[in-house]
């Protein structure tokens, strides 16, 4: 038998059963996959699968990437190759309502005009002219009058960004949702400040409206709601509420309905608002009040309180003979890449740079919350909270720093709030009748109705609180200058990137917002790199002494070689012995900080020379000891 299954005839039909058998298991498991990456990185999520697998018009998707410009840049393509294979994921998961074409746009041919018609972006390789195009269109698939195949609403990433990896789903799932769904998201507006502009009771001039509302109109459609409102319309997105302040319960009901039915809210408050303009200067600005409805959701604002925060407070000038000082108040939040003040596994505040407050109040989640709050913005420890009527009289901000003390904790300046949540009136709310018109204004009470809520509990809200109103002021993100009538604004902070951020993610689908942060392809070598850390750090002491040591020996040179350089000043015979000395010295220290260094780099290659031995020779040797135990295990149960 043995023989037999060993002659020609056998190895032949082996290898018949063998063919056959590969090309069974490809036909039975072409749509198989299995994802071991450690965080599922070719797995898209549920979200993302949801919203493919919804499409209700076919969606054209063309990946656009130079592959003959980057023959010699090799981990530009490999990021390219796992871009494609995660957009055939996607085409896999939409019932062949999405199609992929992938596209090489050489130089100087069609391909490459029609990405720049698109545009998309090329980024210059070399002096020869050759550009890198690797960006994603997207675009419905449409039919015209005479039968010709067209492609509308296209949505374009003009760059496929190689260190924004972890939001590359999020960014190409939106890119498709938003070509699938042209119509632009609605989003109400209740302000009880004048942000779209009005009079200016104290300067008696016409004020402009907020450049960032401005912005928001480019890019939405701005609904204005009054703040008597007491049903929010059904078709407003997301609803941005600026300041809530004594507004009625009907109001306050219309908003916690939305919130619970579904509806998406940004609230901007404020202890102290700047904005709020007061009839006459003896009348005074309160806080927001909105607090009832903050604690059906699980979060406590400190309420006429503001944060003062000594590391991120901003120089003010009080005058021109004065030098600038520190406001506590004033706050510009910086994202360092090392302090988490500005959340970076957020879509919302992962790509901002700096945000700025204006006597912020702080917010925190209640003990009893069901709902889960993430923080966005926050301050640093070297902060504390202040009563927010010291700013009402202020004159100088380095009276604050007479209070100061730090309460070594970061405050929440603005935060996410998610999940299940419960009615701020469960006994609803008693307002006038309506049935109650003809009654004369004799009457001593007017009668009054109940009105209950519809939805008492929802398994999941979607809100996005921020503790100041002065963050969508101009003055404390843009310089707006005018030209011939047109207002342009030039941006020195992200504030209104964070509103619109957080507006375009909260009018996405549920789906869209479910989609989170993944992990990066790039996987470092963890081991390796602390290996070399500790290298440096062997060598940082010592090179950090010798460095001190070279500049006390020029700094020494530098007070002898002046009174040589005159021409008629001689140095004596010990002076230049000392110059000569301190000369020899530095070149000894010169020479031993290279050796530092050579031994540093030295270290480094040496580890790397013993990884590539242990991957060469280490399990070849341990494949073959399995191997030779293997046998030998065989031939001693042969024996018995």
């Amino acid at each position: 038998m043995h023989s037999k299954l060993f002659s020609r005839t056998g190895l032949v039909a082996l290898a018949a059963v063998f063919l056959v058998l590969v090309i069974a298991i490809q036909w039975l498991f072409s749509g198989a996959r299995v994802d071991l990456t450690e965080n599922h990185l070719y797995t898209i999520s549920d979200g993302t699968k949801n919203i493919v697998s919804k499409l209700d018009q076919p969606v054209t998707l063309k990946l656009y990437f130079s592959r003959k410009e980057t023959e010699g840049l090799p981990a530009i393509r490999d990021y390219a190759k796992r871009v494609q294979e995660l957009l055939e994921e996607y085409v896999a998961y939409s019932d062949g309502k999405l199609s992929l074409e992938v596209i090489d746009p050489i130089a100087f041919s069609e391909q490459e005009d029609e990405a720049t018609t698109y545009g998309l972006q090329g980024v210059p390789l070399n002096a020869g002219g050759a550009s890198l195009y690797f960006g994603l269109v997207a675009a419905l698939d449409s039919t015209s009058s005479d039968g010709v195949k067209e492609l509308k609403n296209t949505q374009v990433i003009p760059f496929i960004q190689l260190d924004q990896e972890e939001y590359l789903e999020y960014d190409m799932s939106k890119l498709i949702y938003t070509a699938a769904h042209p119509e632009l998201p609605v989003i109400g507006l209740l302000s009880t400040l004048d942000v779209n502009g009005g009079f200016d009771f104290m300067t008696r001039q016409q004020k402009e409206p907020w450049m960032v509302f401005e912005q928001i109109k480019q890019l939405f459609s701005l609904k204005e709601l009054e703040d008597s409102v007491s049903v929010i319309p059904e078709d407003v997105d997301v609803l941005i509420l600026v300041h809530p302040k004594e507004l009625s319960d009907q109001t306050l009901l219309a908003i916690d309905q939305y919130v619970l039915k579904g509806g998406k809210l940004m609230v901007f408050v404020d202890p102290k608002a700047e904005q709020e303009q007061p009839l006459s200067p003896m009348d005074s600005t309160d806080g927001s009040d909105f607090k009832l409805l903050f604690e059906s959701w699980g979060v406590q604002p400190s309420s006429g309180q503001f944060v003062a925060d000594a590391q991120y407070s901003m120089a003010v000038n009080l005058s021109q003979s004065q030098r600038p000082v520190r406001h506590l108040a004033l706050l510009n939040l910086v994202n360092d890449g090392q302090s988490d003040v500005i959340a970076k596994d957020d879509i919302t505040t992962s790509d901002l740079e700096s945000v700025t407050f204006s006597s912020a109040l702080a917010l925190s989640q209640l003990e009893d919350a069901t709902t889960t709050f993430t923080p966005l913005l926050k301050s640093s420890i070297q902060a504390m909270l202040m009563d927010a009527n010291k700013l009402a009289t202020l004159t100088d901000p380095t009276e604050l720093y007479s209070e100061f003390e730090p309460a070594n904790q970061a405050f929440v300046l603005a935060a996410r709030v998610t999940g299940p949540a419960m009615t701020a009136f469960p006994e609803g709310i008693e307002v006038v009748s309506s049935t109650d018109e003809a009654q004369t204004e004799e009457s001593v009470e007017p009668k009054t109705e109940t009105i209950m809520p519809e939805v008492k509990e929802s398994n999941s809200i979607n809100v996005i609180l921020v503790g100041d109103t002065d963050i969508l002021s101009d003055r404390l993100w843009v310089q707006v200058q005018n030209f011939f009538g047109q207002r342009i604004p030039t941006p020195w902070a992200d504030n209104a990137g964070f509103v619109i951020n957080s507006l375009d993610n909260l009018a996405g689908s549920e789906d869209l917002i479910d989609i989170r942060s993944r992990g990066r392809y790039t996987r470092p070598f963890e081991v390796v790199d602390a290996l070399k850390r500790d290298a440096e750090e062997k060598f940082r002491t010592q090179e950090e002494q010798l460095e001190l040591q070279l500049q006390e020996t020029e700094q020494k040179l530098n007070e002898l070689q002046p009174a040589g350089a005159e021409g008629d000043t001689q140095l004596t015979p010990e002076q230049q012995l000392t110059l000569e000395n301190f000369i020899q010295e530095k070149l000894d220290i010169r020479k031993r900080l290279r050796e530092v260094r050579l031994n540093l780099d030295q270290d480094i290659e040496a580890l790397g020379a013993q990884l590539k031995l242990i991957n060469i020779l280490l399990i070849p040797v341990m494949l073959t000891v399995i191997a030779v135990f293997v046998v030998i295990t065989r031939r001693k149960s042969r024996q018995r």
